[in-house]
């Protein structure tokens, strides 16, 4: 990045990954940070390291490494849904000890959602942390009021002096990149559309678009579609199929569910603009990458598609 800011005053909106991101890069050169935010998130350390095995053959650590992180996300997440109370104690206990004593972790630290309502952010090795003890960092909560020359004001009046303002504050949502679908030269919306085996849309041909998972690694869920697609293309090019199109039943659209189960502004404003999920069959939504990838690489995959050649 060419943009010089060392001595500046920063002013980093957001509390999210992009703000956890930065910060400690940012405080390393910078003559002031100063995170401001509406409401916090769960930022949870972690150390970023893995360990090795001398004796253990290199392809077995890794397959080990890969089962791990399939399987404990999935632990963590569904005890997060069964015990929220206990989890939030225990991600309080833990941010408090890394905290430093001039922040409080009320309000700065206490989110007003329960763990996995919306995402967790991951703070490895403790940099973010780290950085909060750093002289010239500060950590403003509230709403924003407006944005003036030499900063920004706060609603409480409180006000903020900055040279640079960066917002990291979430994200447009548009499924596609926000292009157009057509089939036979007419727009075809991705909203409220049925979604196939967590990869194509009912009522578009051919297209299967990679999408992963809100509660574990993304990249999951696009190497259980990846495989859904290869056997896909297999059994179309053995029966001379040129073309496979998800048709949805009607029992599997009875108490349709969303697609992101989380609360979060970004997807609640996105809500209204994403393809559905059914209750039945295929038509469910995926949950566990270990289970998925079972189905997706012995599972059926030609339900719900009606082929032609």
């Amino acid at each position: 990045m060419d943009f010089n800011y060392e001595k500046k005053k920063i002013a980093l909106i957001g509390s999210g990954a992009t703000a956890v991101s930065l910060l400690a890069p940012l405080a390393a050169r910078a003559a002031e940070v100063t995170i401001v935010q509406r409401s916090p998130s769960y930022i949870a350390a972690f150390e970023n390291r893995s360990r090795t095995c001398e004796h253990v053959p290199l392809f077995v650590v890794i397959a080990c490494r890969r089962l791990y992180w399939i399987i404990m996300p999935c632990i963590f997440v569904l005890f997060c849904q069964c015990f929220p109370k206990a989890v939030r104690d225990m991600l309080q206990k833990k941010t408090v000890k890394l905290l430093p004593g001039w922040v409080e972790h009320d309000p700065h630290f206490k989110p007003r959602y329960n763990p996995w309502e919306q995402r967790l952010c991951f703070d490895p090795d403790g940099r973010f942390y780290g950085a909060l003890h750093r002289p010239n960092v500060k950590v403003v909560t509230g709403k924003i009021e407006s944005i003036t020359e030499s900063g920004i004001q706060i609603q409480d009046s409180r006000t903020i002096e900055a040279d640079v303002i960066v917002t990291a504050t979430g994200l447009n949502m548009k499924l596609g990149g926000d292009i157009d679908m057509r089939i036979n030269g007419k727009t075809v919306p991705w909203s409220k559309r049925f979604i196939w085996n967590g990869s194509m849309v009912d009522g578009i041909p051919n297209m299967i678009f990679m999408l992963g998972y809100t509660n574990h690694s993304w990249t999951l869920g696009a190497d259980n579609t990846a495989i859904i697609l290869g056997r896909l293309w297999a059994y179309m090019a053995r029966n001379g199929m040129r073309s496979a199109v998800p048709r949805v039943p009607q029992e599997a659209t009875e108490k349709p569910k969303r697609l992101w189960q989380l609360s979060a502004t970004y997807v609640t404003l996105a809500e209204d603009k994403f393809p559905i999920c059914g209750n039945a069959g295929l038509w469910k939504p995926r949950a566990c990458p270990l289970l998925d990838y079972v189905r997706a690489r012995w599972g059926d995959y030609t339900s719900g598609l009606r082929f032609s050649a």
